[in-house]
């Protein structure tokens, strides 16, 4: 950005304001610009990274903390003021990242967002597409081999977000209730709709036709072609947590006080119910299926994963932490849970072992694998989100602890 822009932003924010909140809106912009020339005078990659991240941090601050202002406004549907968007900062952003030769075991990617991660997802087809929600409302998808980023969009704020297993869409709910069916990675909408009650949860079917929402006691089965409701699961406390098994056959609705109900998606007949282990007030927090729809993983905030099997009801493992658990991955081989104690652990879902303890400088708050069972993807309460190996290596015994960081440590 030149000197001209420079001042033609300063010029553009200098009208007269009565409020305090565009005010505060006005100076992070004109810092935000600041800190871009400086990225453009920084000859590291490195240097040009922190200034660019301190940069989107000061724009996304605008968005989440200023709503009501202008440039709040303009930011978050996507617009540039002068040459500056959300969007621009976040690829010049992953440029630079790119740019920085990595070390020796370092994480194949790092993505950085501005506020809190609430959902991470890889696509399970060769497009290798990862999707990264922010509880500021920001999406973001990425290319999984190269790290590019390939689309954002926003979507209202403490959101909720699911991809479809054949990474094509992108499900995204707000705490005012909204849903949005969108193509990924475009941000394109399909559909949009409200519900009455915040929606915390949301899951989506496979061919895209159904979707799974959370809402207030309810857990909702839609038809996004007609936005009605097929099928109605209720309990006596909050939904906390959804999940849609990948062969279209299940779905899961967890409840605040602990309770998972297991139900038929096309006949709406609940299968199983299920209390979580010593749940005596720990909500179910997340639930992951297995590829074929036959086991299910659940994580609560009683410090304990359960996998149960399907057909016959039964626990097959159970996994305890070191505090509550915020979010479970299950591939068929390994199970990844995430929990308030800052650490990710891997886990042999056959034999029920811990075989990795990853901890991080804030709590995970969504993990997930990548199709091929070689990547494990984590989203940290500081906006980070990193992907590594986790193939193991041989001959090691028993599990080992890694502080994991953005520049090394994921062995």
């Amino acid at each position: 950005m030149n000197r001209i822009l420079f001042a033609w932003v300063l010029c553009a924010l200098a009208w007269p304001v009565l409020a305090d909140d565009a005010a505060r809106a006005n100076r992070l912009m004109v810092e935000a610009v600041s800190l871009i020339q400086a990225s453009e005078r920084e000859p590291s990659a490195a240097g040009k990274f922190r200034f660019l991240k301190e940069a989107h941090d000061n724009l996304v601050e605008i968005v989440d903390q200023h709503p009501s202002s202008d440039l709040a406004v303009r930011l978050a549907t996507g617009q540039a003021v002068g040459s500056v968007s959300l969007s621009g900062v976040r690829e010049a952003m992953e440029r630079a990242r790119i740019a920085e030769p990595a070390k020796p075991g370092a994480p194949i990617h790092v993505w950085r967002n501005g506020s809190a991660v609430v959902e991470v997802a890889f696509s399970s087809t060769g497009d290798g597409w990862v999707l990264i929600a922010s509880r500021g409302g920001v999406v973001a998808v990425h290319d999984a081999r190269t790290g590019e980023l390939l689309g954002t969009w926003q979507h209202g704020s403490q959101m909720s977000a699911a991809l479809s297993p054949d990474g094509r869409h992108v499900l995204t709910a707000s705490r005012d209730g909204v849903v949005a069916l969108r193509d990924a990675p475009t941000g394109r909408l399909q559909v949009e709709w409200r519900h009455r009650r915040a929606v915390g949860a949301v899951a989506l079917a496979r061919d895209t036709g159904l979707a799974l929402v959370g809402s207030g006691r309810a857990a909702l089965l839609v038809d996004t072609r007609t936005v009605q409701i097929r099928h109605d699961w209720r309990h006596g406390s909050p939904v906390t947590s959804v999940a849609y098994s990948p062969d279209g056959r299940w779905i899961l609705a967890g409840f605040a006080d602990g309770t998972a109900l297991l139900g038929n998606a096309r006949t709406g007949r609940t299968i199983h119910q299920w209390k979580h282990p010593g749940s005596g007030g720990g909500g179910v927090t997340s639930a992951s299926f297995s590829p074929d729809g036959a086991r299910l993983l659940t994580g609560a905030a009683n410090r304990r994963a359960v996998l149960h099997d399907i057909a016959t009801g039964r626990m097959v493992h159970e996994w305890k932490t070191g505090a509550r658990v915020k979010a479970v991955a299950y591939s068929g081989r390994w199970v990844l849970t995430g929990d308030d104690d800052y650490e990710v652990e891997l886990h042999d879902a056959r034999t029920g072992r811990t075989l990795r303890k990853w901890r991080y400088r804030a709590p995970p708050t969504a993990v997930a694998f990548s199709p091929d069972d070689r990547g494990a993807l984590m989203g940290f309460s500081d906006g980070t989100v990193i992907l590594c190996d986790i193939r193991l290596r041989e001959g090691r015994r028993g599990y080992e602890r890694t502080s994991l960081t953005p520049d090394g440590g994921c062995w």
